[in-house]
């Protein structure tokens, strides 16, 4: 079993899902996508890039406060992780956002009324329309027009802590830096976050490979959210991947976090929980393309929907 470790860190098998909540709102604060416990060998260099579409539409009104999320967010994120040696390694992350109208209300419509799927405030409402509007004690904001540009850079270092027995456990430590405009949702505030992460590599090329993150994000000031803004949310991630066939593998991911505002709506102040089924294709040596979608499990916490597509360049076997 501690050979399958070694494959791991070599990046020859199992990675988690590039995944998070796209809700406007939350997709200010610094959460971590999941990681592999194992960590890069010296000198071995992994590089990504992710596209994900999340679709919003939800609106609520309670105890004074008020929130409309309409429109679709855009998302690109190019990642790089290298391995330094002695159980360390160093990955930087850096995006690209752009709200908009979007396309996929009509898509979504006719998807739920196919399956029978409960509908929220869909019915009735105008289509492609971006309007993402917060209203209570701390102030107003609105955002109704297009924007896009650099939203937010992650810096983070990850320590080897123990392996053995088909197991890995490692740390790590993070920061977001957000470069791009609050105002128009782009970057936020900078956080700095720690988390663990335990991998389970399989005994055999059929076996199951799980992933777990858990860890505390140190939210900065908020000048969206103000004072309603949670400081200290958790996040925690699980991830299985199946090896269905020799080049394709395929995935189920959950990912949550605590409330990131002190708000009585769902959309700000309850835990969010998002559900990813997605799949990697190795179409050529050392490459693999991800493909798949993200639901919210619970609802108006995160994107009704958000499908993604991406790809990654693994370093060879060591």
């Amino acid at each position: 079993m501690a050979a399958s470790l070694v494959v791991l860190a070599s990046g020859a098998g199992a990675d988690p899902l590039y995944t998070g909540n796209h809700a406007p709102f939350a997709g200010l604060l610094g959460f971590p996508a999941l990681r592999e416990a194992a960590v890069l060998p010296r000198g071995a260099f992994r590089a990504e890039l992710h596209s994900s579409l999340a679709n919003n539409h939800s609106t609520s009104a309670r105890a004074g406060e008020a929130v409309n999320l309409d429109g679709e967010t855009l998302s690109l994120v190019a990642r790089t992780a290298y391995g330094l040696g002695a159980g360390w390694d160093v990955e930087a992350e850096v995006s690209w956002t752009r709200h908009s109208p979007g396309v996929l209300d009509r898509w979504i419509d006719d998807w739920h009324d196919v399956w029978g799927l409960p509908e929220g405030d869909r019915p009735g409402a105008p289509r492609d329309l971006i309007d993402f509007a917060y209203r209570g004690p701390e102030g107003r904001f609105a955002l109704r027009d297009t924007t896009a540009g650099i939203g937010r850079l992650h810096l983070a270092v990850t320590r080897a802590l123990w392996q053995g027995r088909g197991h890995a456990l490692s740390a790590r430590v993070g920061a977001k830096l957000g470069v791009g405009k609050a105002a128009d949702l782009l970057g936020g505030g900078d956080d700095g976050y720690v988390s663990f992460h335990w991998t389970r590599a399989g005994d055999d090329a059929s076996s199951l490979t799980w992933h777990v993150q858990a860890g505390l994000l140190r939210a900065g000031a908020s000048p969206v959210l103000r004072g309603i803004a949670e400081r200290s949310p958790w996040f925690a991630g699980v991830g299985v991947e199946w090896p269905a066939w020799r080049r394709l593998h395929l995935k189920l991911q959950l990912d949550t976090h605590a409330p990131f505002a002190d708000s009585a709506l769902k959309e700000l102040g309850e835990p969010s929980m998002l559900l990813t089924v997605a799949g990697t294709w190795s179409f050529a040596t050392r490459w693999e393309l991800e493909f798949g979608f993200t639901e919210d499990i619970a609802p108006r916490t995160a994107p009704d929907f958000t499908p993604r597509l991406g790809v990654r360049y693994r370093p060879a076997r060591r």
